[in-house]
């Protein structure tokens, strides 16, 4: 019997380094003899370098001096792990939480039994430790650039893979070959809508994107963005969702039907007096539309 397909996780530390370490050891709790880890610091600005450097083996350990965005700085991990022969990445949040020691070996029998199979997310539930389901299958609205989540009763499935159009980039396993044919992810956008951009290159090479429902992981959501209503992760949806559009929208897409999904934001952040989210909104609608792209005005440090 040959040797295990080698597996590479990278996980992007920006200033919590307590969550990473967490995530780390629930990496190595794994039971898949060929699993490599490599963590990424992306320029933090707290004691995230000492903490990491204390914990971990030099060899799985990158340190950026600037943060380079979510691509930026998975890149880095990812182009490491290819230069070392890896079959799979798997790109990791590092809040998130593996219960499962077998889940590797689950998500690499999808591929292996699945030829046309570019990547695989596990089904992710909300954490703690609960039922609710963030993530089961991911939609595109090429009209008016919305990338969502479309949940459904996993009880009612009665199949292991669930087709995607795209899937988040808090868990998923890729191809090694993926990144050869199409390339690292684009770090044009910085944060948020890089993962349903690679996800349609890797659908326009002809590659299916699944989720294996039997196969669960747990994320806490928004941790390092501060939430929906932060300004952070306002200007980037708002920005990234016209670049993507503009990329991916083809003749589908509708430029009045942005401007309504704009209005209607920053409406709901008045409503709640949210107005730095609102300004942010407003912020990164004006650059997407300026074409203005990489790293914004957020974070500040």
């Amino acid at each position: 019997m040959g040797s295990q397909p080698k597996v590479t996780a990278v996980i992007l530390n920006w200033n919590d380094s307590e969550r990473t370490l967490f995530c780390v050891e629930s990496v190595r709790d794994c039971q898949y003899s060929n699993l490599d880890l490599i963590v990424v610091d992306n320029g933090s600005t707290d004691n995230s370098k000492q903490q990491l450097e204390s914990q971990l083996r030099q060899e799985n350990l990158i340190i950026n001096e600037e943060n380079l965005g979510f691509a930026g700085g998975m890149n880095c991990g990812i182009s490491e792990a290819l230069a070392d022969g890896t079959d799979y990445i798997w790109i990791l949040n590092n809040d998130i939480v593996i219960e499962d020691s077998g889940i590797v070996q689950q998500l690499v029998d999808v591929f292996e039994s699945n030829d046309e199979v570019g990547i695989v997310s596990p089904l992710v539930r909300k954490h703690p430790m609960t039922e609710q389901v963030w993530f089961s299958r991911g939609e595109v609205n090429f009209s008016n650039g919305d990338v969502g989540h479309s949940n459904i009763d996993i009880s009612s499935i009665n199949r292991e893979l669930l087709q995607s159009e795209y899937v988040p980039f808090c868990s998923p396993l890729i191809r090694s070959e993926i990144f050869d044919e199409i390339g690292l992810i684009s770090e044009d956008y910085f944060l948020y809508y890089e993962d349903a951009d690679y996800c349609q290159m890797v659908v326009n090479e002809g590659y299916r994107i699944v989720t294996a429902v039997n196969s669960v992981i747990f994320h806490e959501v928004n941790v390092s963005s501060g939430g929906m209503f932060s300004p952070l992760f306002s200007y980037y949806r708002a920005r990234n969702r016209w670049l993507f559009s503009k990329k991916h929208g083809n003749e589908n897409f509708n430029v009045l039907l942005y401007l309504w999904w704009v209005f209607k934001a920053i409406s709901h952040r008045i409503l709640y007096q949210e107005f730095a989210s609102a300004k942010a909104i407003l912020q990164g609608t004006l650059h997407g539309l300026a074409g203005k792209s990489g790293k914004g005005p957020y974070p500040k440090s």
